[in-house]
Formats: C-alpha cells, structure tokens, sequence
C-alpha cells in the first residue's frame, strides 16, 4: 500500500509531464488518492491506453488530479493540476471518491483559514474523448469533480456506480462547506448513460446518473 499510485509532480508548474499513448495502467492500490496516476501540480494527457482495475482509499481509483499549495509569508499560491483526455479506457477502478477520476482542492491561508485558493488556483480536467466505464465509487461513480474546471466534450461516461450520488458525474460545488467556491462544468456532444447512483442528492450539485434512470447525450 502507498499513499499515492504513480505520481507526477512539480514543484513549480508546469515541469511535471505525463503523456500517455498506449500500454496499460493496472492492478493498483493505494491508501489514499489515485491508484493508477496521481497527477499533482502537473500535466497529463491521455490519447490511449488503458487505466484499469486499480483501487483507492481516497480520491480517483483510476486518475486523481490535485493541486499544490505554496504558503508565502503574507498569502499562499496554488500549482494547479491539468488532466486531458483524447482517447483510451478508464475502467473498472474503485474508490471512495471519483471511482474512474476524483479531484483534490488545494488548501491554504490565502483564500482564508481552511478555504480553496482563488479561482487561478483550481484545477482543470477535459475530457476531449475516451471512456469512463465499470468504475465503482461511493460518491462519483465515473467522475468526482469539486472546485474545479471540468469539461466533458465527445467522451463516454457509462455504466458506473455510485453508492451514494452521481452514478455517472458528480459536479459538486464547495460552497456547502467552504463559503462562497465553485465547480465549472461544461457537457458537450458527450455520451452519458447507463450509470446507476443509489443516493438521493443534497444540493447544490449537478448529479448526472442517478436512480431516476436519466441518460445525457
């Protein structure tokens, strides 16, 4: 057990990057945030591949993207994390948040005690194309998506399982707990079905597969 799967790092961004074209990613466990790839303060682009039956505690069985707090003497800054997807199999990975990919928020004294930095400071995730697929999560069967900039344009987001809320995509905004925070969220020419969440969702949330059977194309 690791606290962290494969990770790619930077100390100052963007140094750290990953591109991923083909092979595969499996078997992986971690006590903590992404088993297959830990993408923290750095890049990575996926154009194939497979990222496959691997297992976290925390966040992003398959992919979890995080930022990197920098604390300064008078205000801290954030190296962000940016993920990208273009093509390949995110599939059949499990864990407690974002079962196929989870996010991480940076924290620190310059946003206020215990709040996300300022909206420089999230992260990015686009997924450009590829598949979502058999992941497993208790929350965020496919994606688990908090503060932060999510695009999902011509990718497949299907039979995914959240044991609480959203079974497909979980876009959930911070405000509930940090104050005034939030999630970017854009869906494009995108394939979302099949997914199963069997929660009911408290708000403010977008849960996108749920009990209720809707599908999103």
């Amino acid at each position: 057990y690791a606290l962290y799967g494969n990770t790619f790092y930077s100390s100052t961004y963007p140094n750290g990057l990953l591109t991923m074209e083909d092979g595969e990613i499996s078997g992986n466990v971690v006590d903590g945030d992404g088993a297959g790839v830990h993408v923290n303060a750095a890049t990575a682009t996926v154009n194939g591949g497979t990222i496959v039956d691997n297992e976290a505690s925390g966040r992003g069985g398959g992919i979890s993207v995080s930022t990197r707090v920098k604390i300064g003497v008078y205000s801290d800054s954030a190296y962000i994390g940016r993920l990208y997807t273009y093509g390949g199999e995110i599939s059949g990975n499990s864990a407690t948040y974002g079962g196929g990919i989870g996010t991480l928020t940076a924290f620190g004294s310059g946003g206020g005690a215990g709040k996300p930095m300022a909206s420089s400071g999230y992260n990015h995730m686009y997924l450009l194309g590829g598949t979502i697929a058999n992941n497993t999560a208790d929350h965020g069967g496919g994606v688990f998506n908090e503060i932060t900039r999510l695009e999902i344009k011509n990718a497949s987001i299907t039979g995914n399982t959240a044991h609480g809320y959203g079974g497909g995509v979980l876009n959930q905004d911070g405000s509930w707990v940090y104050g005034s925070t939030y999630s970017w969220f854009v869906l494009e020419n995108s394939i979302i079905k099949g997914n199963v969440a069997e929660g009911a969702l408290p708000s403010p949330h977008t849960d996108l597969g749920m009990t209720d059977g809707n599908d999103f194309t």
